[in-house]
């Protein structure tokens, strides 16, 4: 995510977006694939969908910042926090994600982004609160 969003290298901005809307598309496909594929477990699969959503609104947005001509997360728009803090917390929800533990409180984040981050970070709470899921 966090090179999509780097210094205007168009050839690497170009390669970070691509490979970012195919692990979209990867991610879409995994959670349609394991809700058609394991009807027993659909309610569990289910309790994903809000963690699942708020990570392609994530994506989305990260995509449509990298397309503006100098990116507003880049130049700190609002002087809200550096881009690059988004990394860390990024890093601290994908940890929580696979390991199934609550999230790392949230820091400072861009303000053009951090309600789709803290709506992941509220996700994966509640996840981690109800196991099995």
């Amino acid at each position: 995510v966090i090179e999509t969003l780097g210094p205007d290298f168009r050839a690497e901005r170009r390669r970070a977006r691509k490979s970012l809307r195919r692990q979209l598309g990867s991610l879409s496909d995994q959670f349609d694939r394991e809700l058609n594929d394991l009807p027993g477990r659909r309610s569990a699969v289910m309790r994903q969908w809000p963690a699942v959503l708020a990570t392609e609104r994530i994506v989305q947005r990260v995509l449509a910042e990298s397309w503006a001509p100098e990116p507003r997360l880049e130049h700190g728009i609002d002087d809200g926090p550096d881009p690059r803090d988004l990394a860390p917390a990024l890093r601290g929800l994908a940890i929580s994600a696979e390991a199934g533990t609550p999230a790392p409180p949230l820091s400072a984040l861009p303000a053009q982004i951090a309600l789709e981050v803290s709506d992941l970070h509220a996700a994966l709470a509640e996840l981690a609160d109800r196991p099995g899921t």
